[in-house]
């Protein structure tokens, strides 16, 4: 699910916004969002979906032996956008790689009403890219503010996407100037670590009740081996937490 998705469960939805929107035009978004042209296709709407966030079902049917696959979009009820999408369908030949995946998940992003988004701890599994993208405000990555899409490598099509994370915690934030510079939290760093490439400014969720996030300045850098992000707040010089990468078959695990 990518890093800091833990809290998700744990909030009210603050993201959804805009107008209310009903079965019809909930119909209308949701087969505008599949990669292929769904005008032929038979929909069926459920509007009673428990969860944080309100959202009517949209049931789409391919034509028989059309070939095409089935989908399923939820769409927020306030607002209209794509809150997920799953496409099933069997992967081919594997054609494109990571880097174009990506080009293909923010053109999708874009069109669904998801911008100024930045790609995260791409991984490939069993034929598909599977991209954790986040929010950037003012040039930091505001991680609680996620969406995840699945490409698949051999078309370049979004098979899925989920937008929880950025419907539960999307707003303007307050992204102060930094009282720890760059140079001062590097200082800060334990000398077992080795930094590598430039801090970027991040907002993370932590786990307290009175700030639920932090801005901090993030770190990549290598321990004994071992990759990891460290995270410290601009403010306070406190180290907020650690990530260790874990390479697997199927990507980097950020835990």
């Amino acid at each position: 699910d990518g890093p800091f998705s833990d809290h998700i469960e744990q909030q009210e939805a603050v993201g959804t916004t805009g107008p209310d929107v009903g079965p019809k035009e909930a119909t209308a978004v949701a087969k505008r969002a599949l990669p292929f042209d769904a005008s032929n296709y038979t929909s069926t709407v459920e509007d009673e979906i428990s969860g944080k966030i309100p959202v009517f079902r949209v049931r789409l049917d391919a034509p028989k032996k059309s070939g095409l696959p089935d989908a399923v979009v939820d769409v927020c009820r306030k607002g209209g956008k794509v809150a997920m999408m799953n496409i099933a369908r069997d992967i081919g030949e594997k054609k494109l790689d990571l880097k174009q995946a990506v080009a293909h998940a923010e053109k999708f992003l874009v069109q669904a009403g998801y911008d100024q988004m930045a790609p995260t701890f791409v991984s490939e599994v069993a034929g598909t890219a599977v991209i954790p993208f986040v929010g950037v405000q003012q040039g930091a990555l505001v991680y609680p503010d996620m969406v995840k899409v699945k490409v698949g490598l051999d078309t370049g099509e979004i098979l899925s996407m989920d937008a929880t994370g950025y419907l539960m915690s999307h707003h303007t934030r307050r992204i102060p100037k930094p009282t720890i510079s760059a140079a001062e939290a590097t200082a800060l760093l334990s000398p077992a670590l080795e930094p590598a490439g430039e801090p970027r400014l991040a907002v993370i969720p932590i786990e307290t009740v009175d700030t639920p996030e932090a801005v901090c300045w993030e770190f990549r850098g290598t321990s004994f081996g071992d990759d990891f992000y460290v995270y410290i707040n601009v403010e306070s010089g406190r180290e907020e937490s650690i990530l260790q990468l874990i390479p697997t078959s199927e990507g980097t695990l950020a835990l």
